[in-house]
């Protein structure tokens, strides 16, 4: 497997109490796959991510990517976020380039500049590089933030809810340009999402998460393959029967284990 979660627990601390938030939680991913995690909001998915990515430490437990712990931020991680977070004074290929300044300082201007366009072209947004992020639209700086969380090509890209503030025709568009970034850019990727429907039409694999303390309740093989890129096929009676299981499998992770 290529990412190793190991029995890690892990709580945040005040002056008052300890606040456990994952319990002995373990799952594996294999190079390459889309795992979705889902769960009760609260769960710990997001804190999950934090650890995954280095930039926290578990409590208890380990994390391995390729066989080596994780033990701080990694080059070849990508993060996306529900929020685009971009920077104002910055036009969208120059927002997309700032990883490349801090992980890539021995590339060129040109080269990172190309870079960026690219993947601009890829998104459909080569005619708005120039553009500030107040002149574009929620699921326009939504794409450039996954360009800029994808411009070092990064080996493993966790995504915490990006598309969540979206409309639902926005938020469609964007399962396909994240559907045709996985197939030419081949990274690994972890979605955290409360929208069944985008994690089977993405997904691999569900990871299903218990109320806080969160642990794995159920870890399922979405087997539900979409060979193009019509959302239409969610609606058969195949995606219907996984869509009510899964609603299923998280009303059972409302009950502690």
């Amino acid at each position: 497997m290529y990412i190793n979660i190991k029995d890690i627990s892990h709580k945040y601390s005040n002056e008052d109490e300890d606040l456990l938030v994952l319990k002995d939680l373990s799952f594996s991913v294999e190079k390459d796959k889309f795992v979705s995690i889902v769960g009760p909001s609260g769960c710990g998915k997001s804190t999950l991510t934090k650890l995954i990515a280095g930039l926290s430490i578990p409590y208890k437990g380990k994390i391995l990517i390729s066989g080596t712990p994780v033990n701080s931020p990694r080059k070849s991680i990508g993060m996306a976020f529900q929020n685009p977070v971009l920077l104002e004074w910055r036009t969208a290929v120059d927002n997309i380039c700032l990883p490349l300044e801090i992980v890539s300082p021995q590339m060129t201007r040109k080269q990172k500049i190309e870079r960026a366009t690219e993947l601009l072209e890829m998104v459909g947004l080569k005619d708005f590089s120039q553009s500030r992020p107040s002149q574009l639209s929620g699921g326009m700086k939504q794409r450039v933030s996954l360009c800029r969380s994808l411009v070092h090509r990064p080996e493993i890209l966790i995504l915490d809810e990006p598309f969540g503030a979206l409309d639902a025709f926005t938020r469609e568009g964007l399962w396909r340009t994240l559907k045709d970034l996985k197939t030419s850019e081949n990274f690994t990727c972890i979605l955290i999402t409360h929208d069944l429907r985008e994690a089977i039409y993405l997904s691999d694999e569900v990871v299903i998460l218990t109320d806080r303390p969160g642990t794995v309740k159920e870890s399922v093989k979405t087997n539900f393959q979409i060979n193009s890129n019509s959302v239409d096929e969610l609606y058969s009676k195949e995606a219907t029967k996984m869509l009510a299981f899964l609603r299923k499998q998280i009303e059972l992770s409302h009950t502690k284990l």
